[in-house]
């Protein structure tokens, strides 16, 4: 189902694991209780606890899907046409395609366990206001993925950069010879370093402009104190 475009595709996307599964942990932080009106669509509100400080909150909430690890299968809720539309609108002019996403968001999707967190991590770049939250049952054959408003940020959060990195990438792959193949765990790799390094140079280029930016402003403000003195005395 999924071909070697799909696996440089979940590579871009897990750039973000290591921040994402991070916010996942640090929700294990609070008691959250899914009512039965949560899980048929009927409410997307939901009361959570803080462990430690017992504090009390009320969280926007939507289910995404269930994750079978016995038959390596993905079943969407009823959030899956609306979110399909819109990732696949605000997404299409810088992946040129959507051939991969309209693989993600069908009804049942057969997908590896390895691969299957993409489907969450894919939604919370296009919601990061949300954070994933993963609930097992305790055999682990079946794993909801939930999305609640809890506050934790997203690291390096710049998914257009990464997209357009990864749509660069994929045009270089067509310009070289045919008669190269890559195996897909080399594409992986190597699609993975790419964007490493060209997220981490992203963000310094970044950070360098807003400090010129506020440098500018500073010595603006400064001579015009200076001049304001001088015209006084």
């Amino acid at each position: 189902m999924f071909d070697n475009k799909d696996i440089i595709f979940f590579s871009a996307l897990l750039i973000y694991k290591d921040s994402i599964e991070k916010n996942i942990e640090r929700s294990l932080e609070y008691n959250i209780q899914l009512s039965e009106d949560i899980i048929m669509g009927k409410s997307y509100k939901v009361n959570i606890l803080h462990k430690k400080t017992k504090k009390k909150m009320v969280k926007d909430v939507f289910i995404l899907g269930v994750y079978n690890t016995i038959d390596s299968i993905f079943k969407w809720f009823s959030t899956r046409q609306v979110l399909y539309d819109n990732i696949k609108k605000k997404w299409i002019d810088i992946l040129g395609t959507t051939s991969t996403i309209d693989k993600l968001f069908t009804p049942t999707v057969n997908i590896e366990y390895k691969n299957h967190y993409v489907i969450p991590y894919l939604v919370n770049l296009f919601r990061p206001d949300f954070n994933v939250i993963r609930f097992e049952t305790e055999d682990k054959s079946n794993i909801m993925y939930v999305m609640i408003n809890i506050g934790y940020k997203i690291d390096f959060f710049s998914p257009d950069f990464v997209f357009s990195v990864y749509r660069n990438y994929i045009d270089e792959q067509k310009n070289l010879s045919r008669q190269t193949k890559l195996n897909s765990i080399k594409i992986d790799k190597k699609m993975n370093n790419f964007l490493k390094r060209a997220l981490k140079n992203n963000s310094k280029k970044s950070s360098k402009k807003s400090s010129k930016k506020s440098s500018k402003i500073t010595s603006k403000k400064s001579s015009k104190r200076s001049s304001k003195r001088t015209s006084k005395k």
